[in-house]
């Protein structure tokens, strides 16, 4: 049986013009390396090409997506498709993360799909793997490995992509709706009557456009990208509520931060980053300079004993 979303996919023929739109989260480009997952949960006998829905329980974890708190239990789930994709729902919405969504087969023995959830509460990974699996509409014989994570520490959602073969390199056009790897993030409520956000990724690989308007025009990509291509999306709004130093509300603005933070009350302490490493100190001041910090969430500690969280972000 299709899924509403496969449903759409497949009757989405004419794209409307590109326009801006206001989202809350910024797209990037990185490399690495690819690495399959260890120790990985493995689904057993995934139902390829139906987009049936692997529950990953994470009861107790909230994790932050579209300026929303997901407390995840009961009608909050967190899900795995079989065609590429992730589906995380709330009371009447939905999360949709496309690492390479369209109709996938497996191609031998070889093929699988899995997940792994890493780190303790607060700082969890989830990540979903999809090794050595066909895109329908490409040609023979073709393959593709990728994988999505994403951190509740941050919020930030990414695609890692690995080996894949050459016939997939280009040949894909735009013309149809699943005529190539769909790759991208919308928000949307469950009945698909509209759309909240989306931040939409088209065109070659070596040549992304991204598309942020509110329409139902999803534009697939040419071809598939590289071995150690990293697709980001990373939240452009604050995953904290306000501060406290010892038990007393303080401010400090802008959070998220792209240059600097003010304190209201000049402090002095020093920055950490989520692994607990100091990355900055500073002395009695009422502005601190973060440009220099690499996006993500990081801890304030004053010498006073007080701990404020803030997001480091770039526009």
């Amino acid at each position: 049986m299709r899924t509403i979303w496969q449903g759409i996919l497949l009757v989405l023929t004419v794209f409307p013009l590109l326009t801006a739109a206001q989202v809350s989260y910024r797209f990037e480009q990185t490399t690495g390396t690819y690495a399959e997952l260890v120790g990985a949960t493995v689904i057993q006998n995934p139902n390829f090409g139906s987009g049936d829905f692997h529950l990953i329980d994470l009861t107790g974890e909230t994790f932050w997506f579209y300026k929303t708190p997901f407390p995840f239990g009961g009608v909050k789930t967190f899900n795995l498709q079989t065609n590429g994709n992730l589906r995380i729902d709330n009371d009447s919405s939905m999360i949709i993360i496309d690492g390479a969504f369209v109709f996938l087969d497996s191609i031998d023995n070889n093929s699988e799909i899995s997940y792994k959830v890493e780190g303790s509460g607060g700082n969890k990974i989830v990540k979903v793997q999809w090794k050595n699996v066909k895109i329908r509409t490409g040609q023979a014989n073709n393959f593709i490995n990728f994988q999505i994570w994403v951190y509740q520490a941050t919020g930030i959602i990414e695609m890692h992509y690995g080996l894949s073969s050459a016939n997939n390199a280009s040949g894909y056009t735009e013309l149809g709706a699943t005529a190539g790897p769909h790759v991208g993030i919308f928000y949307a409520p469950d009945n698909l009557s509209s759309i909240y956000e989306k931040l939409w990724l088209s065109n070659e690989p070596s040549n992304l456009q991204t598309d942020s308007a509110k329409t139902f025009g999803f534009r697939a990509l040419k071809g598939v990208p590289s071995n150690g291509a990293v697709y980001k999306f990373v939240p452009k709004f604050s995953l904290v509520s306000a501060p406290e130093i010892n038990n007393k509300l303080i401010s400090i603005y802008p959070n998220p931060a792209t240059n600097e933070i003010n304190f209201t009350v000049p402090q002095t302490g020093i920055i950490t980053d989520i692994t607990g490493k100091t990355v900055l100190t500073f002395g009695e001041a009422g502005t601190i300079t973060v440009s220099g910090l690499a996006s993500g969430v990081y801890l304030l500690t004053t010498r006073e004993g007080g701990r404020a969280k803030f997001i480091k972000t770039f526009e």
